[in-house]
């Protein structure tokens, strides 16, 4: 759980103040694995990651909760899929772009995401 505190740019001793600040457009023609969709909320949550990724694991387990609790819809994709999404993503994951703006990488705060996805 300790990994969960920290979003991009918020780890501890990153260092890179430009990490902190990017906000990476999310690409518009990547293959959903999953789509979950709800009727409750707006909100668009891409969720990036790759078997066996144990962050992944871990993250997905807050993203799902968040998703069902604000209605959110989740869409699922595999980086070995897609040959562009191994090369963006492949350092980073699990990665969460919401609305097409990258919001968290290798860790997943609950609280934080919570808040986005309340906007």
């Amino acid at each position: 759980m300790i990994g969960r505190f920290f979003g991009r740019g918020e780890r501890s001793g990153s260092g890179d103040p430009q990490a902190a600040d990017a906000q990476v457009e999310h690409q518009a023609g990547a293959a959903a694995d999953t789509t979950v969709e709800s009727e409750t909320s707006g909100h668009v949550v891409d969720f990036y990651e790759k078997p066996g990724c144990h962050l992944c694991e871990d993250a997905l387990s807050v993203v799902s909760a968040e998703v069902e609790r604000t209605g959110a819809t989740l869409r699922r994709h595999n980086i070995l899929e897609d040959r562009e999404l191994q090369r963006q993503y492949g350092e980073l994951i699990p990665v969460v772009v919401i609305d097409g703006v990258q919001h968290s990488t290798w860790f997943v705060q609950d609280a934080r995401l919570r808040a986005a996805l309340a906007e």
